[in-house]
């Protein structure tokens, strides 16, 4: 999952001040929407069954371990493995589980870290509104499949991931290029475009998490494939930090080239200065 990042320990009135209203704006929006999603889904969604509950548990806890060791993007946002948790309870569990997990994990990610409190919300409302439309695309895929073809549903457990991973990424990315006065098409491409593999990862290890849930012994099942799962958390880290240093050199590239081109403006409009009074004072004295 994606998480908006800014500089830890601020407080309300300096984050005020920094952000612009834009962002502000946007952050608003996405925490009303996951709001009033949540109090629909609250009002229609099926009761869980106490095995559906351990089950439940198993999955909160693990992505919470996972979203506490979420993996640094470029400085800008984070990201971790806790999506596969959140993915499968969502289509495991269904859209209810969301909203027990969903704000679970943003609390992991953000108890003790000096981090402003409306991030966590801004964090918990991105998780229950990406988990949300994963439940209920694959609520919607899930009559068309063949019940005996488990690679049918593998296929729309990926959809789902992808769902979660398109609307998540978007927000972020939007939020990131109010705050910086960037394009989000060129934010989402450097931050979250790699992910798009990843996620396809994510949805193919949800689905293998979903089957054994539904296999016996259950909850059992659950455990015996979470600690794979959290070991692609290495593989993420690895690529991110391999690509870091490129990634901050090319940013400091970027930023010498505007500041030579802004001064290359700057001595053609002093030049131009020059010219023009050099002509006039030529005209005076003819």
């Amino acid at each position: 999952d994606t998480l908006l990042h800014l500089p830890a320990r601020q407080s309300s009135t300096r984050v005020r001040e920094e952000l612009p209203k834009s962002a502000r704006a946007l952050i608003g929006g996405v925490i009303l929407a996951a709001v009033l999603a949540s109090a629909a889904v609250a009002a229609t969604a099926h009761p869980l069954t106490g095995a559906e509950w351990v089950a439940l548990a198993v999955l909160t806890i693990s992505a919470m371990v996972a979203e506490r060791f979420e993996i640094n993007l470029y400085g800008d946002s984070q990201v971790s493995v806790s999506a596969v948790f959140l993915l499968t309870a969502a289509v495991a569990l269904g859209p209810g589980a969301v909203l027990v997990i969903g704000p679970a994990t943003a609390l992991a990610g953000h108890g003790g870290r000096g981090r402003p409190a409306y991030k966590c919300l801004f964090n918990a409302s991105v998780f229950i509104l990406g988990s949300l439309a994963s439940a209920y695309l694959y609520l919607l895929l899930e009559p068309l499949l063949p019940a005996v073809q488990l690679i049918g549903r593998a296929g729309a457990v990926v959809t789902a991931a992808l769902a979660d991973y398109a609307l998540s990424g978007v927000i972020v990315a939007m939020i990131i290029a109010a705050v910086q006065g960037a394009s989000p098409l060129a934010v989402w491409r450097e931050k979250f475009g790699w992910l798009l593999p990843h996620f396809v990862l994510i949805g193919f290890l949800a689905f293998l998490l979903a089957v054994a849930y539904e296999s016996y012994p259950g909850v059992w099942g659950l455990l015996g494939i979470t600690a794979p799962i959290l070991m692609t958390r290495l593989t993420m880290k690895q690529y991110i930090d391999r690509t870091e240093a490129t990634v901050a050199e090319l940013r400091s590239e970027h930023a010498s080239v505007t500041a030579l081109s802004a001064e290359l403006q700057e001595a053609y409009r002093e030049t131009l200065v020059a010219f023009t009074s050099a002509l006039d004072h030529r005209d005076t004295e003819t």
